[in-house]
């Protein structure tokens, strides 16, 4: 196989590192790219950035987004990002090698730079999927922890100090069988009940019985949110006020 020049090296390296600088850039802020230079964004609707959506979900719950918790969110994200960074790099390299040594055996004429293109261009659907899973995943996170610090503080303001939450699902072909096992009840369409405590903060595993902050999958649709005393569902599945005291979560506990 022929091997690489550092300069060639070099080449390959910062081509892909100014891909995933603009992505960070666009998806998870200046700040993310760790040092004070001056971004030029051309993005339309910063809206769906992970910043966007987390202060949006808070915005929901009549509050301001904890930006310590943002911080922690957006360095999480920018971890995992520089990660398929480098697994990039290592395909790129692979697939500019491997070209260049067939095009030297077959007495094909070429350059770095043509040869580079296509290999990005090659590369570029497998890291479009890898980033696509990333952004997704911590973005439903974002979302899904700025509207727990609301239905803490609202909880908290009327007294409760572990909230009873659901998920609220999206009832189409997409709906996958674990949402449905842990976000519903056994009639399909009854939203089921947790306490806020019993929910994970970390990422679910399939099979394991406790739904997650997190979501449950990739590409996950479902929404906390939660349920306060007096309240209960219809049997659509709709949220419906039913008397003063009534506990939805002991019925269904009851029940279970």
């Amino acid at each position: 196989m022929q091997p690489l020049g550092n300069t060639a090296q070099d080449i390959i390296s910062r081509k892909v590192d100014e891909l995933f600088e603009r992505l960070k850039a666009r998806y998870l802020g200046a700040s993310a790219l760790g040092d004070k230079r001056i971004v030029i964004s051309t993005w339309a609707d910063p809206v769906l950035s992970l910043p966007g959506v987390f202060r949006a979900a808070a915005a929901l719950e009549g509050l301001r987004g904890d930006e310590h918790t943002l911080e922690t969110l957006v360095k999480l994200a920018s971890g995992f990002l520089d990660g398929a960074r480098e697994r990039t790099k290592a395909q790129v390299l692979r697939e500019v090698t491997t070209f260049l040594t067939q095009a030297q055996t077959s007495g094909v004429e070429t350059d770095l730079q043509t040869v580079l293109g296509g290999s990005l261009t090659k590369v570029l659907a497998d890291v479009t999927r890898q980033v696509d899973t990333i952004v997704d995943a911590e973005t439903a996170t974002a979302k899904n922890l700025s509207l727990m610090d609301g239905i803490t503080y609202i909880n908290a303001h009327l007294g409760v100090e572990d909230p009873v939450v659901y998920f609220i699902v999206v009832h189409d072909n997409e709906l996958c069988k674990e949402c449905k096992r842990l976000h519903l009840l056994e009639d399909g369409v009854t939203p089921r009940l947790w306490l806020l405590s019993d929910v994970k903060q970390g990422y679910h595993r399939k099979g394991e019985d406790q739904p997650s902050v997190s979501g449950l999958h990739p590409h996950c649709r479902c929404t906390m949110a939660t349920l306060m005393l007096g309240y209960g569902f219809t049997a659509g599945g709709m949220v419906t006020y039913v008397a003063p005291d009534h506990n939805e979560y002991e019925v269904q506990q009851q029940a279970a």
